[in-house]
């Protein structure tokens, strides 16, 4: 049992280094990297003097994905090796699959197939041992993702579809469109349209029930260029009218998004300014008063020394 000593009233440091990762990952989402950078590291420091080994874990994860994203690939490695490291340690074997998963992104990212197959594979055997049935559906897409960028379209196809045999079982609505609409992408891809259309048409159903406008928006758009495929323009030209329509409105909604994070980073920017100038200006009145103190000290100082040569005459 990991001893909780108290950072302040109330506050243990485990949950304190909690939300210094939510910090942190707020600052990333508004592009200040190098402050969430600093403050992930200030979570690492104190997780690791109390014995934290699991928050200095995701710390690493976190961060691994943090410089993923700023293409600084032997950082973001080396922290996927770190977290692996304390995974092992612990013997948490549910986490120890997220890692490898994330270790199968990023080489995947990195266009090293075979790692990422080695590291997806290795995923979904411990996900097997777990009998985590959510968790294999989606190393098994994940491994589907990898072949088809390799075009291993067969082997990609036969993964997406193990994949949703599961999420079917386990009625997971949103799972299911975003494999129904995964295999119409292969198929599109072999010219194979009429069973692809099939496929998108339910993704799309699916889609929309659980109002996964994210997929919905890829499935209008596989749509579009299979119904094209098939000859039927009229049918094509209206799922490329629901797509332009639907990627505008999400469009608006991460612009708003981002609009309001820049807002909240001007405003947090302008208050430091201010905080600065403010110090800056504390600072050189602090300046003038020592100034003025010191001139009085020489003043009085003078004084003395007049009247001694006064009374000395």
């Amino acid at each position: 049992m990991v001893k909780k000593c108290r950072i302040s009233k109330g506050i243990s440091v485990e949950k304190y280094v909690k939300n210094l990762r939510q910090k942190a990952t707020c600052l990333e989402r508004m592009a200040r990297y190098d402050e969430s950078i600093k403050i992930h590291f200030e979570a690492i420091e104190l997780s690791k003097k109390n014995n934290l080994k699991l928050e200095e874990a995701d710390a690493y994860i976190s961060l691994s994905y943090l410089y993923l994203n700023l293409k600084k690939n032997n950082e973001a490695e080396k922290y996927l090796f770190d977290a692996e490291k304390i995974y092992l340690e612990v013997n948490d074997k549910e986490l120890l699959a997220n890692c490898y998963n994330a270790f199968g992104t990023f080489y995947k990212n990195q266009e090293e197939y075979n790692k990422a197959i080695e590291y997806h594979t290795k995923s979904l055997e411990i996900r097997k041992e777990l009998k985590d049935s959510l968790g294999m559906s989606f190393s098994f897409n994940n491994i589907g993702i990898v072949h088809k960028q390799m075009e291993d379209y067969n082997t990609a196809l036969t993964y997406y579809k193990e994949s949703l045999k599961i999420k079917e079982k386990l009625n997971n609505i949103k799972g299911q469109a975003g494999s129904n609409i995964n295999i119409s992408d292969i198929l599109l891809t072999q010219k194979k349209y009429a069973e692809a259309a099939k496929y998108v048409e339910k993704g799309i159903l699916l889609a929309d029930s659980a109002k996964a406008q994210v997929f919905l928006s890829v499935g209008y758009e596989k749509a579009h260029k299979i119904y094209a495929g098939l000859g039927k323009m009229d049918k094509a030209y209206e799922y490329s009218q629901k797509y332009n329509q639907l990627y505008e409105k999400l469009y608006n909604e991460s612009s708003n998004r981002a609009i309001t994070e820049m807002e909240a980073k001007y405003a947090s920017e302008k208050k430091q300014r201010e905080i600065e100038i403010l110090n800056a200006q504390n600072e050189i009145n602090q300046m003038q008063l020592d100034k003025a103190d010191n001139l009085k000290k020489i003043f009085i100082a003078g004084g003395f020394l007049i009247l001694i040569v006064i009374f000395a005459l």
